[in-house]
């Protein structure tokens, strides 16, 4: 994200220098690796990162896979960082949070729009990306179109892979998205967090949850 913002095509140099700051060298002593196998270990990361610099940001982008938008693959470019880890609020919707960056793009050269862009470390395992990052993009999307005006789709960039995907947000998955909202709003006003939503109970989608600790404490110290 800093090299996002700084505009430093050299990850690898960036990154270095990084790993030079006392916080990172203690942090390093507390996993006991050395610097070069820290990079030696994020190499692939960093390929990727240079990658998505000489694709993305400035000249005239590459195609990304944006359904509902520009013919669902257009042609993308990030024109300006607008500021990294924002802190967004929605009185209309009651909601805030902190985006990874927000970026001005164009979309097939045309009028440039403010979108959120967000940064997964994984692999992109659907060219869609997954439900819960894009229900997390098309929630900061309706925040941000508050302030900003329309957003037709935020980014989701996975380290990992070095796939990029935008994500418009369809009207059922918004409506979805609005409705849980309103769900948990209405639990927290009638009963507080001793009233919360029934536990979701599967094993498949609860493993991979990254709220697993904090639901298991909070349903564990609530039982009778």
């Amino acid at each position: 994200e800093s090299a996002l913002k700084s505009g430093d095509l050299d990850g690898e140099r960036s990154t270095r220098e990084r790993l030079e700051m006392m916080k990172w060298k203690e942090a390093l002593y507390g996993v006991s690796m050395t610097e070069e196998e820290a990079l030696k270990e994020m190499g692939g990361s960093l390929e990727n990162v240079s990658d998505f610099f000489e694709k993305f940001l400035g000249g005239r982008g590459s195609r990304v896979h944006m359904r509902g938008v520009g013919g669902n693959d257009p042609r993308v470019s990030i024109g300006r960082v607008c500021d990294i880890e924002e802190m967004v609020w929605s009185p209309q919707f009651g909601l805030k949070g902190k985006i990874d960056a927000t970026v001005g793009i164009c979309i097939d050269e045309e009028e440039e729009y403010i979108v959120p862009w967000e940064l997964k470390t994984g692999k992109m395992l659907s060219e869609i990306g997954s439900v819960d990052h894009r229900a997390q993009v098309i929630i900061y999307s309706l925040m941000l179109s508050e302030w900003v005006g329309p957003v037709p789709a935020g980014l989701l960039f996975y380290l990992k892979s070095g796939h990029m995907t935008g994500v418009a947000g369809s009207l059922p998955e918004r409506r979805a998205l609005i409705m849980k909202r309103n769900e948990l709003a209405r639990v927290a006003s009638t009963g507080g967090v001793s009233r919360m939503p029934e536990v979701v109970r599967k094993k498949h989608s609860c493993l991979r949850c990254p709220q697993l600790r904090n639901c298991m404490l909070h349903h564990r110290g609530i039982e009778d």
